[in-house]
């Protein structure tokens, strides 16, 4: 028997809405009637606005939770504030006394978790946390068999919070259905908006016989992006090694940024060091991405104090094609951190050979290449042991180098403290001066003048230079780049007033 239909009121994120809900005399919800049923479109339009279309679907989706809600609030001691009018009106119009349908009756027993039927989001959370919280298998097979299906209805709302904490529970259940359904979830187009709800739900059926091959095929879809990645490497760790550790090799080779979470993996297995450091040395000898390399030398680097890619090895990798087949523009700015560590743990002797090595090769790119090296190393040193001659010279011809990127860290070098100690100074500062005038790097310029050329003689020698200068033929541009540099060459030379003198004495007379 049908009772009287009642109106209820309930929060939404549109304001108040009023669903008209007929009961059975069993208890059992017969019709819901959705806000301004039956009303034409205009009057939606009227009272909600743009989002009119919006309101309806999300009043919809309401309206599929009521009869779970409504069904297992009705026996319990206590209800939702939203529900009470409604459970008064069921008792007081014949309603039955008791709970006979299964669901009536599980509800009315546990009103505990009354809250996953509440309406206020807050509520739903704080009790699913609850629900989360519980470890008995047979509660928790029983919790399913009557909570599964209101849980997919509360995913339609569309609360983000509600829809994590869901998945998770679902997960928790560890039934077949469960299962079934999480890997389902991961499995439809697309990458899934919480697939880390996902897959750690799907954490407690590691055990079950396809999970890893269907969980494998989700990832080599690519429907695993960033940490979702990291979370599928790291929950490998609870499936049986033999079974996972091809899956970590395919990781490494595709995606070898999520190296640190292989080696977690590894080492939960209790793998030998000397093992991983074979596969991180093979991968790095295979791949092509720069950045990814450096990612594979520190995890190496962390395996054991004495590298086992060496600072030969990681330069020689680098002159592929890949790696300097780019615009100056791509180039990076300074070296990444493994690579800066493995020079902190390589002798002096290697690094200068390598610095040599490179800084002769005909690349620009591996020119700089070796000069931020260089730096690096002397930025690191707890020395300043003189420089190898051939490095001095090639030092000085780079100066001249039509890549700034090359050119502005050589005098980086220069300028920096400790001074490079040099055989032949002199020689060095020329190579400065011949590229002041003009250069957009004047602080640059400035600094290696100060430390090269430090001392009396050397800054007489670079006074005598522009003094040169300004004697001799010059253009208007080349005198205006010269009156430029001055404020700058004052702060090496300190009193040039000669040298403005000599150039206010060139007005008018440039040629050209």
């Amino acid at each position: 028997m049908s009772l009287p239909t009642h109106s209820i009121s309930l929060p939404t994120p549109f304001g108040e809405a009023a669903y008209g809900i007929t009961l059975t005399a069993a208890g059992r919800v017969e019709d819901v009637q959705l806000p301004l049923a039956g009303l034409p479109e205009s009057v939606y339009k009227l009272t909600y606005g743009p989002s009119w279309r919006d309101a309806i679907a999300y009043f919809e989706r309401l309206g599929a939770t009521l009869a779970y809600r409504i069904e297992a609030v009705l026996f319990m001691s206590v209800q939702p504030t939203e529900l009470t009018g409604l459970v008064t009106h069921f008792r007081s119009t014949g309603g039955a006394g008791v709970a006979t349908s299964e669901y009536g009756r599980f509800w009315a027993a546990h009103a505990q978790w009354m809250g996953v039927f509440a309406f206020r989001q807050r509520v739903v959370d704080k009790t699913l946390r609850k629900l989360l919280k519980v470890r008995d298998g047979q509660q928790l097979i029983a919790l399913e068999a009557q909570l599964f299906d209101f849980l997919l209805t509360l995913l339609g709302l569309e609360f983000t919070q509600t829809s994590e904490l869901v998945y998770q529970l679902i997960g928790s259940f560890r039934t077949e259905r469960a299962r079934t359904y999480l890997l389902g979830e991961l499995e439809r187009p697309g990458r899934h908006p919480f697939a880390a709800d996902l897959l750690r739900g799907l954490e407690h059926f590691c055990d079950t016989a396809d999970t890893l091959p269907r969980l494998r095929a989700v990832y080599q879809r690519g429907k695993f992006a960033g940490q979702r990645v990291e979370q599928y490497v790291r929950g490998l760790a609870r499936f049986e090694q033999t079974a996972v550790l091809p899956d970590l090799l395919e990781v490494l080779g595709a995606q070898g940024s999520y190296v640190d979470a292989i080696i977690g993996v590894w080492q939960s297995f209790g793998l030998d060091p000397d093992y991983m450091q074979e596969q991180l040395v093979a991968q790095f000898t295979r791949e092509q991405d720069y950045y990814v390399l450096d990612d594979l030398l520190q995890a190496s680097l962390r395996l054991s104090q004495t590298p086992r890619i060496d600072l030969a090895t990681l330069n020689a990798k680098l002159e592929s094609p890949a790696f300097v087949d780019l615009p100056p523009v791509n180039w990076p700015q300074q070296l990444e951190p493994g690579w800066r560590e493995l020079l902190r743990r390589t002798g002096y002797p290697m690094v200068m050979d390598v610095v040599t090595q490179y800084l002769s090769s005909p690349v620009p790119r591996l020119q700089r290449n070796a000069v931020l090296q260089l730096k690096a190393y002397r930025e690191d040193a707890t020395e300043n042991l003189p420089l190898p001659y051939p490095i001095e010279r090639r030092l000085r011809e780079l100066l001249t180098s039509r890549y700034d990127k090359v050119y502005v860290e050589v005098m980086n070098i220069l300028g920096a403290r400790p001074t490079p100690v040099l055989r032949e100074p002199e020689r060095m500062l020329d190579a400065i001066l011949a590229i002041s005038i003009g250069s957009r790097y004047r602080f640059v310029v400035l600094t290696a003048l100060r430390r090269v050329g430090n001392g009396t003689a050397l800054r007489q020698r670079a006074r005598q230079y522009y003094a040169g200068l300004l004697a001799g033929p010059q253009d208007a541009a080349q005198l205006e780049r010269l009156t430029a540099w001055l404020p700058f060459l004052s702060k090496y030379l300190g009193d040039i007033g000669d040298l403005r003198a000599a150039l206010d004495g060139r007005e008018g007379g440039a040629t050209g």
